[in-house]
């Protein structure tokens, strides 16, 4: 029951149910059923991001259930303490789920191979390292759909959109993301990271309609009273509100899952609070330990704020830190990127602040998106067709763009899907029509 309750997001009840069936079988001589119930709470305290509560009653469940052989319950606490460390950083965590993935996979645990291999990526993706994380995404969306565990492949796309999110590949991440929400029974759990994405790149571009995504995310967040959905959740729509210019909703939103951030002690979660919270003149340094590039930016080294999201891979978030800057070269570096990205608002800020500072031949912007092209192609099939009218192969195309094949065979189906042709050489005619061959482009 807790577990059920745990996936429609009702933590509250998962909670009750795990708790009720510890104190029961706690009266009863200790067993696997005693391990597989304190396994329960450990996961549920996982999710709420307890780390502390999550890890001493994982290791209560990892020693029981070593004690009587029940192997099943083994693997899947380890997975629970595992990812918990790794989440913190800790080498071992990840070895512990490497340990859990190995046991799984020699004992034909197929839902907890899934498991593990999708929870070595999550760990990553809370460290803010979320090209170490694709891999093990994609791992479990081809391990799913080929056990046809629906539900599990939707999960695991919803954090893959998540991934591609803060690496910048925002047309990527809209696909992945509509592919969930366009999905039939999808559980909040799997719905709320699929609204958040699509909602946060609306809001970074600048789109209208970005507030349904983020008021149903955030239904679903405070359903589950976790750290996990309202800490993303409440930052999104501080930022949200920042850019439209209602700071004092801003810092509401923000303070409003800081308490339980700074309570966690979960630097990220803290961390990106903490900024919204500090952009509103509402937080002075120095602040509760964050984590380190959110404190770079909020004690006003901009610099070594962006160089450490370069080092992550955030493109957004390192060009934000640079929009701080008061020269001339470090705002143009930003202004480049956000126009990669097409993020409108922060676009004309950054225009602003090189008037402001009185930089000459301020541009007026890049050439016409390439999503209002005539086929409606994003930047990355835009990319693809490309290449498909160079003659190259999928496997060719993966390599170039650092795609897996079978990420590349999804974007070709679209884009034959949006030119209305059935084959390659169709589409790579219609490419040098939209002047998008490599001899036009």
């Amino acid at each position: 029951m807790a577990i059920l309750h745990w996936a429609e997001s009702r933590i509250e009840d998962a909670e009750r149910e795990a708790i009720a069936a510890v104190a029961a079988l706690e009266t009863l001589p200790p067993g696997s059923k005693l391990a597989l119930a304190y396994g329960a709470l450990s996961r549920l305290r996982a999710t709420t991001l307890d780390a502390t509560e999550a890890v001493a009653l994982g290791e209560r469940a990892i020693s029981l259930a070593s004690r009587h052989h029940a192997q099943q319950v083994l693997v899947g606490a380890l997975i629970t303490v595992g990812v918990t460390r790794h989440a913190e950083g800790e080498e071992g965590g990840r070895e512990q789920l490497e340990q859990a993935l190995a046991l799984a996979s020699a004992h034909g645990f197929s839902t907890l191979v899934a498991r593990a291999t999708f929870d070595l990526g999550v760990g990553f993706s809370q460290q803010y390292r979320y090209a170490s994380a694709i891999p093990y995404y994609e791992a479990r969306i081809a391990y799913s759909a080929e056990h046809d565990f629906d539900h599990s492949r939707l999960y695991a796309t919803s954090w893959l959109a998540h991934a591609h999110y803060f690496l910048g590949h925002w047309d990527d991440a809209t696909r992945l993301a509509a592919s969930v929400l366009d999905s039939a029974d999808v559980p909040p759990i799997t719905r709320f990271t699929a609204l958040y994405v699509r909602g946060m790149i609306r809001v970074r571009r600048g789109d209208p309609d970005s507030a349904p995504y983020l008021d149903e995310a955030l239904t679903h967040a405070l359903g589950s009273g976790s750290l996990a959905r309202l800490g993303p959740i409440r930052a999104a729509r501080a930022e949200a509100a920042w850019m439209n210019g209602d700071f004092a909703r801003s810092v509401s939103e923000a303070r409003a899952a800081y308490d339980l951030a700074t309570d966690r002690r979960q630097r990220w979660y803290l961390g990106e609070l903490a900024y919204w919270r500090w952009r509103g003149a509402d937080l002075a340094p120095p602040t509760p330990p964050v984590a380190e590039p959110f404190a770079l930016q909020i004690t006003g080294d901009w610099l070594a704020a962006a160089s450490a999201w370069d080092a992550l891979g955030c493109p957004y978030e390192a060009s934000r830190a640079r929009a701080d800057a008061p020269e001339e070269k470090p705002l143009r570096q930003a202004l480049v990127a956000f126009e990669r990205l097409e993020a409108g608002p922060a676009i004309a800020r950054t225009r602003r602040r090189l008037r402001k500072i009185g930089a000459h031949s301020v541009p007026r912007g890049p050439r016409p998106s390439t999503r209002t092209n005539l086929a409606q192609l994003t930047r990355r099939e835009v990319e693809i067709v490309t290449l498909i009218a160079d003659d190259r192969s999928n496997q060719e195309i993966a390599d170039r763009l650092f795609l897996s094949p079978r990420t590349v065979e999804n974007h070709v189906a679209a884009i034959l899907s949006k030119l209305g042709v059935a084959a390659r050489a169709d589409a790579a005619r219609d490419a040098e029509r939209l002047g998008l061959s490599p001899q036009t482009k």
